[in-house]
């Protein structure tokens, strides 16, 4: 190597060093001494990044730690990033009502980018005119009552053709079902029908089968790589080398799944007004009317059906492993609700969603498995547009907000016996206590702008699913096991071992 080049190699370190140190400067004091609220002790330039590394526990532990030191409300430095953690009800209400808007924006995360078509999608589009023309569709076409009920057939199908593999599984050979695997299965057909009129097919043998599961497989891993710490946005100079191989892996799945949905998008123009109107359509005519703005109308439309698929599917098939989790634990409770069910259904049909409002223990077992087990336990992160105060503390703009739900969820201070599960907790008390983001105790879909548009779709499929399991089996842990309640890594609180379960029906043969 010649003596010019080592030069520009000291130099360009030299350039980086002090680049570094200065950025390091400038965003540890973004917030003042006197103004900034109670944080651990840091490093130079990666500030907590050291904290959030050392353990192999998931981030909404480690923070829930953090807090029970330092407080309910606490400032990290994430690299170059400041970050406002919030781990109580009152002051996520806060953040939610009085601060709503100066919150109401995402951070620009590698996901957003490359798996959100460059921040097209909903769920990670920043603040600003397309996010709320996405909002305003999501509100008045999407989500609906009316449109959420003109798939209720979809739902009560995929739901009898679980219940029937249950029972076919049971007849055959009477082992453990896996149950984290036919729920996602379920949770996958139901979006995808609802969105695209697609479903993986039950002959394996088929064509239609192997490209449906080859997409629920990508979805899959776009669910992972939604969970991986982004690191090189919080050091943006590691962005050019992509140390964790995400940005590569991102885009190579992008890619993949751009064959899929373009197909498919392709299909759905060549046949509109053929058949009847799934999410897609109504996404292709927003663009086509220039309701949603954008440079390209294929990437609006691909990047929100995925993200309506992929949201639906995950955390809703999450939450119902975790509810069968906590019921097979406490008998007594999975039996109270069988009771219920047998009273106000009985067992010569198999429940309806119309029955959900008449069973108030079911309503309250999943009230307390979104409390306990939020699918999301730090929601998806907010980012300050302007300057607030939270706290009394002054929160520049620029400021990621991470509210801790699962703290929330579990603070001693507002729950009795908060780690125990007890439905009847939403029962006794005096204020019903609802998960639709005015509650800030239990706001497992977040509160204010960016609350979950699916929320209502998610409450119905997590209901439905449920109460028909329990109507229709018995079920146990297999012999001398326990089944382990431990939380697994990933954005969705996924449970470390899937649920494996004895079921043994309950219903005459002939509703199967």
């Amino acid at each position: 190597m010649g003596l010019e080049a080592v030069l520009i190699i000291v130099l360009a370190v030299a350039v980086v060093s002090l680049w570094l140190i200065a950025n390091s400067l400038r965003c540890t004091n973004n917030i003042t001494a006197e103004a900034k609220p109670p944080q651990p002790p840091s490093w130079p330039i990666f500030g907590h990044l050291h904290l959030l590394s050392r353990s192999k526990k998931p981030i909404h532990r480690i923070l829930s730690s953090l807090s029970e030191t330092y407080g309910p409300i606490m400032h990290l430095q994430l690299g170059f990033r400041p970050v406002l953690v919030i781990s109580s009800s009152e002051l996520a209400k806060e953040c939610f009502t009085t601060n709503d808007k100066a919150f109401a924006s995402r951070p620009l995360l590698s996901a957003g980018k490359h798996m959100g078509y460059d921040f097209k999608n909903f769920g990670w589009a920043p603040y600003g005119s397309y996010w709320r023309n996405i909002r305003k569709i999501c509100n008045l076409q999407l989500f609906t009552a009316h449109r959420i009920e003109s798939f209720s057939h979809v739902r009560t199908e995929e739901i009898s053709t679980l219940i029937r593999s249950l029972f076919e599984s049971w007849e055959r050979d009477m082992n453990p079902v896996n149950m984290k695997l036919r729920l996602s299965a379920l949770t996958y057909n139901i979006m995808m029908r609802t969105v695209a009129s697609k479903r993986i097919s039950s002959d394996l043998s088929s064509e239609d089968f192997q490209e449906a599961q080859h997409f629920k497989e990508l979805l899959e891993e776009r669910v992972l790589l939604h969970g991986v710490f982004d690191i090189a946005y919080y050091l943006p100079f590691l962005k050019w080398v992509d140390p964790q191989g995400i940005v590569f892996s991102m885009q190579n799945l992008r890619k993949r799944v751009d064959v899929f949905m373009k197909k498919l998008l392709q299909d759905h123009r060549e046949k509109r007004g053929v058949h009847a109107r799934d999410l897609i359509d109504v996404l292709i005519s927003a663009t086509d009317n220039n309701e949603i703005q954008s440079d390209n109308n294929d990437d609006v439309v691909i990047a929100n059906a995925l993200g309506l698929i992929t949201a639906g599917t995950e955390t809703s098939s999450v939450t119902i492993e975790w509810a069968l989790s906590a019921l097979i634990k406490h008998p007594e409770i999975l039996g109270k609700a069988q009771q219920e069910i047998d009273t106000h259904v009985g067992r010569d049909r198999l429940m309806e969603e119309s029955d959900i409002h008449k069973l108030k223990y079911l309503q309250a077992i999943v009230k307390e498995t979104f409390r306990l087990f939020p699918a999301a336990p730090l929601l998806l992160p907010h980012v300050s547009i302007g300057a607030c105060t939270v706290g009394g503390y002054c929160v520049p703009a620029g400021t990621q907000l991470l509210v801790n739900v699962w703290a929330i969820h579990r603070d001693a201070a507002v729950w009795e016996r908060p780690m125990e599960f007890d439905p009847e907790r939403f029962l006794k008390s005096g204020k019903e206590i609802d998960v639709k983001g005015q509650d800030f105790e239990l706001i497992p879909f977040g509160s204010g702008r960016r609350i979950c548009p699916g929320m209502s779709l998610g409450l119905i499929v997590v209901s439905h699913t449920l109460g028909c399991l329990l109507q229709s089996f018995e079920c146990f842990s297999p012999e001398s096991t326990e089944i382990d309640m431990t939380e697994g890594l990933g954005l969705t609180m996924p449970k470390s071992i899937p649920l494996e379960v004895i079921i043994k029906p309950r219903l005459p043969l002939h509703l199967y």
